[in-house]
């Protein structure tokens, strides 16, 4: 079953990371994804460095589009 996110603008952490097309790219892959992603895994998918990989998923985490598990 699909959950629904509501992002809110007001946020500079959530601006920041919808402006980087990079971790919207990765954060797309996480969001259609049934299971969770560990690093190593999203950057082989994304074709990204793991340390790429890891700035984006930190982003993502303080906007609140994703959770550490």
């Amino acid at each position: 079953m699909a959950t629904q996110l509501i992002v809110s603008l007001d946020s500079p952490k959530v601006v920041e990371a919808l402006l980087d097309l990079e971790t919207m790219q990765r954060w797309e892959l996480l969001r259609r994804s049934e299971q969770p992603y560990g690093v190593a895994r999203l950057a082989e998918e994304s074709g990204a460095s793991i340390a790429a990989t890891q700035a984006s998923l930190e982003l993502l985490v303080e906007a609140g589009l994703a959770t550490r598990l």
